[in-house]
Formats: structure tokens, sequence, C-alpha cells
């Protein structure tokens, strides 16, 4: 019997916590400060659930001792401080997060005691690369060269879910969302290098029509081109990393980020109250100008565009008192969009992610293959946004405690031995890409 101790019970836990309780040889314990509505409905299932503060060195010691694989559902910055512990007590790690260098600092030590720290097991980042590398690595094993690799990846509303003019809903706090926001970014497009500073984020936007689903909108994601080492594709002439939106939100997110809404300062201002006396401070007005006329002048905006519906609709124009004080652009931001951005009773969310690689092989011409994922969300129950973060981390924590990833080290899930096991686990769980190969003007289209 391998034990398994999973670190944190929110909005994406669930999934992940069934699918691990439905493996005999497997005992599982929850630990958490505080257990979502969603993970409260599986209490009766845990046999093991413990009360957990993450800083409490001495009870997460001795939850540890006793583990073979730790899986950490906590924020990122958790994470060093759990593998420490992981270290200590010889347990395997798996994360759904992105590597931080804290994290990466860890390798020779992991490696030293045969450990697996697997991060990036999640959707994006996680299905994101493993689905890639399936593609990127059976190209190269055909003797071909990857020309160039383009990838997307949205979690929104259904479309039948999608009712405001933002095009997004939140089913967790905005904060994190609004916070990638702040990130540059660097892609490569025909050999030429672009950089991103985070202000100009949301002026590189390029539609993206995706089968099933309609226009959508693809902006750049990070730094696409660590991925040039990492996906094994330095001969690329085009590498880039996105996000999708449905249309409304990329020209309103750089609209806000123009006004200072994502400045994390703390106004004490005490004349400040409300969204409308909120929105006047950050266009620098006196407190009897119209906040409504200097946006309007100040910005050439017409009231017959989709943007003045988008600002009139968020509410930063009303008088609607700040939910909090002092507070941060920032936070009122997320506070209001929490508030008017949440998923209902009934709605459900998608999950698109969509990979377009163009290849050569010797004396053939040029050949398109399009990976598309499309998942949506059941009402009332699991998100496809939990599916896809949750089952991926389940897998691979799973497949870790039978020993059948067994590289020892800090890493992510781009070499076949890690995602093959992983994807061909989750093809039966419904997460499946239809493939579509073009060539010499003829489609193929296959379930992968």
């Amino acid at each position: 019997m391998k034990r398994i101790l999973i670190l944190g019970a929110g909005h994406v836990a669930p999934p992940l916590i069934k699918y691990l309780l439905q493996q005999p040889e497997l005992e599982v314990t929850v630990a958490s400060q505080q257990f979502s509505s969603q993970s409260m409905d599986l209490l009766s299932e845990i046999p093991h659930r413990v009360e957990l503060d993450v800083q409490d060195d001495e009870q997460l010691s001795r939850l540890l001792s006793t583990v073979d694989v730790t899986v950490s559902l906590l924020p990122f910055t958790f994470h060093p401080h759990v593998a420490h512990h992981c270290l200590r007590h010889s347990s395997h790690l798996v994360t759904t997060s992105y590597v931080s260098q804290d994290m990466q600092n860890l390798d020779v030590k992991a490696k030293e005691a045969g450990l697996v720290f697997l991060n990036e097991a999640g959707l994006d980042p996680g299905i994101d690369h493993m689905s890639a590398m399936a593609l990127i690595d059976a190209i190269h094993d055909g003797q071909g060269t990857v020309k160039s690799f383009e990838s997307c990846c949205g979690g929104l509303p259904a479309p039948e879910s999608n009712d405001n003019p933002l095009g997004y809903k939140f089913s967790w706090s905005p904060r994190g969302v609004l916070m990638a926001t702040k990130n540059p970014a660097r892609f490569r497009r025909h050999n030429h290098l672009i950089e991103v500073p985070s202000q100009d984020l949301f002026k590189h936007i390029r539609p993206r029509e995706i089968n099933g689903v309609g226009e959508l909108e693809m902006y750049p994601n990070r730094d696409s081109m660590v991925y040039k080492d990492l996906y094994r594709l330095k001969e690329s002439e085009t590498l880039f990393r996105g996000t999708l939106r449905y249309p409304g939100w990329c020209q309103t997110m750089n609209f806000l980020t123009q006004m200072g809404f994502l400045d994390e300062t703390l106004i004490s201002d005490a004349g400040i109250r409300t969204y409308r006396q909120l929105t006047g401070h950050l266009l620098g007005l006196a407190t009897d100008d119209d906040p409504e006329k200097a946006i309007l002048k100040r910005f050439n905006i017409d009231t017959s565009l989709r943007l003045w519906e988008c600002l009139c609709w968020l509410g930063i124009l009303e008088d609607k008192p700040l939910f909090s004080y002092p507070v941060s652009p920032l936070q009122a931001l997320t506070d209001i969009m929490l508030e008017r951005m949440a998923y209902r009773p009934g709605e459900r969310d998608m999950i698109v992610l969509q990979h377009d690689i163009i290849y050569a092989k010797p004396a053939e011409k040029d050949q398109h293959i399009r990976s598309l994922l499309v998942l949506t969300g059941e009402a009332g129950k699991e998100s496809a946004m939990a599916r896809t973060v949750g089952l991926p981390a389940a897998v691979a924590a799973h497949l870790i405690a039978l020993g059948e990833i067994n590289i020892p080290g800090v890493l992510i899930p781009t070499e076949k031995a890690i995602y093959k096991p992983i994807l061909n686990k989750l093809r039966p769980l419904g997460i499946t890409f239809k493939e579509t190969l073009y060539q010499n003007g003829v489609s193929h289209a296959s379930d992968r």
C-alpha cells in the first residue's frame, strides 16, 4: 500500500481526490486549512483528512514522514517549503505550478535523494507541455524539422454561459489572472525576436478561429523563448505560446492597464470611497470632475464601442462603495470582477487548447498539423478547469507511487517517459485531442 498526501482542497482538488481514492493500492490523506464547497461534498469519502496550517513545520513534517508521494495544490509560493520537507522525509512531490527558481535550486538534492519532484503537471502548464511534446517528438522521430510552433490555451465560459460583454468569468479570485497580465512576454515569429513589455501585452492581439467554438483572441503568454530548449525547437522559425479569450476581454484589459487599475499601491485618500471616485483619482481629476467625460475625451472613445459597454458594465464609473479601505486599484478591480464575473449555479466553463505546427520532411512539401482539445464542464458538478488541472496531477502521482515514473530531480513533463504514460491514462478520462493533418491541400482528422 502506497501512501499519498494531498495538500490543499480548493476548487481543482475534487477530481484529483476522486481519482486517487479509486486506486485500491493507494492510501490517501487530504490536508487543508479549509475545504472548498466542492471538496466538502467529498468529505464522507475521504477516510483520512486533516486540518493543516502549512506554516506549522512540526505538523507538516509529521504528515510527510509517513507518505510516499505528496501532491501540493497550495499557492506556488509554498512549494519550495513543502519540497524541503519532502527531501527530509524521502517523499516524491507533484505540483501544478510553474517551476520557481527556489524550486529549481533543489534539483541536485532531489537527484541525490532519488526523488521525483514533478512540477507543471496541470493544464497550462501541464497538458500543454505533454501534448506538444508528443507531436514534436513524433515529428523529430520521423526525421522532420519544425518550422513553426504556435500553442494557445484558455479557460473560458462555455458559449451558453458567455453572457457578459467582457466574455470572461472566474470560478475563484481573479487576482491570479490579473497578476498574470503584468508579465512581460517574448516570442519569435519568422526568425524575428519580439519582446513585449507588460504594459503593451494587450496590444499584441491576434484573432484565432477555433473549430466548434468560433473566433477568439490570442495574446502572448510569458516568455515563449524558454521553450526553444525545453521543447527541443532550436530550429523553429516561429515559436509562440498564447492565452485565449473571447473578444472584449483584451481591449478592456489594455484600457484598465493604461488607466493604472493593475497598480498594487494602497490608496489611503479619505475622499476615495467609491469606484467612481477611484477612477477619477487614477485619471488625476479634481473631486468635482466627471470621469465619464474625461475618459471619452482623453481616450477618444465612442459610446457605441464595445469598450465603453465593457467599462460601464464592469462598474468602475458607478457610485458603488469600495469593498474595503484602504485598497489598491488592483484589489478594487479584483473585488468588483469577482462580484460581477463569477459563475452562477448551473453555468459551465470550457477549456480550449490548440497547437499548430508546420514542419518539413526531406523531399516533401511543408505539412501542417493542428491538435485541438475542447472540454466543457458539467453544470453543478466538476468544472473543465478542475478536471484538466486536477486529473493530470492525480495520474502523475499514481504513476510515481507505482514506480512507473522514476526520473529523479526537479522536472516538468516534457520527457517521453513522463508524458506518454500520463496522456495514455488521461484519454479514458475524456481528455482527448482532435488532430488534423493538412497535407497537399487535403485534411485528415483523427483522435489522439
